[in-house]
């Protein structure tokens, strides 16, 4: 368990920093040039984070476990702070106290992945591993929020002229929105809904919706990285959806393993 733990801890870690790195660039290049303030704290952020990867490369699987405590401890505490800052940004949105090219969903979207990550990290440094069939619930619903976002993102920064990829998003908005809806159910019917059976549909469900999402995500960012398509998407934001994509679906995986060997 112990080693389990630490190669969890280094994983997470080593997924959600570059995120949280990459929100960082994102809401920087989002803002009007008169707010130098939030772009030198985003700045900040994205040197905290480059140094937490620095660190996250010294351990290995087989480094001491309160060595890597220590460390989620720090990342914690970085996951936190960017949170709050996240929150700050999206407070001055909605009181028009600034007006700026980051959409209010958008701020909060990336505020509550921050969270998810805070609340990772202190997951497993209380030791909780196991997925719980009411976590393979609610995991699911965060991530099918996310899915649902990132398609009505991806919308809107395509120019109006790609009606095709524009239409494709739409319709991808529209199946995640019905996906949450759903999970949304599920979660109210717990715990009677929190049976094998059902939640292994759930997850199946789930994953075929993810998979196509995920190979629109590919093709859509290999066509910003060839300037095949017209679009205000950054090829880095391009690739990040994509990579959270294919997170959900390896956690998918997890939860799907989880169940067979509690049917056993």
């Amino acid at each position: 368990m112990t080693n389990l733990i630490v190669r969890r801890s280094l994983d997470e870690i080593h997924f959600w920093s570059r995120i949280m790195k990459e929100h960082a660039l994102f809401l920087s290049l989002g803002f009007t040039y008169e707010q130098n303030q939030l772009i030198e704290e985003a700045q900040q952020f994205i040197t905290l984070f480059e140094r937490i990867e620095e660190k996250l490369a010294r351990f290995t699987v087989n480094s001491d476990l309160r060595q890597v405590q220590a460390f989620n401890s720090e990342v914690y505490q970085a996951a936190v702070a960017i949170w709050s800052y996240k929150r700050k940004v999206l407070g001055l949105t909605l009181r028009c106290e600034i007006q700026s090219n980051n959409f209010p969903l958008l701020v909060d979207h990336i505020s509550r992945e921050a969270a998810y990550f805070a609340n990772r990290i202190k997951d497993l440094n209380e030791g909780k591993l196991a997925p719980e069939p009411d976590t393979i619930i609610q995991e699911n619903l965060f991530y099918l929020r996310i899915m649902a976002d990132h398609s009505k993102f991806i919308g809107h920064l395509l120019d109006p002229s790609e009606r095709k990829l524009v239409e494709q998003a739409r319709e991808f908005s529209h199946d995640f929105d019905q996906l949450v809806f759903q999970a949304v159910d599920l979660d109210s019917m717990r715990p009677h809904s929190e049976t094998v059976p059902i939640l292994d549909q759930f997850l199946d469900q789930n994953r075929v919706s993810v998979v196509s999402l995920r190979d629109f995500k590919k093709t859509a960012r290999d066509l910003i990285e060839a300037c095949r398509i017209k679009s205000n998407i950054h090829p880095l934001l391009a690739d990040h959806t994509f990579r959270e994509a294919e997170r959900f679906l390896e956690i998918i995986d997890l939860f799907d393993a989880h169940l067979s060997r509690s049917d056993q």
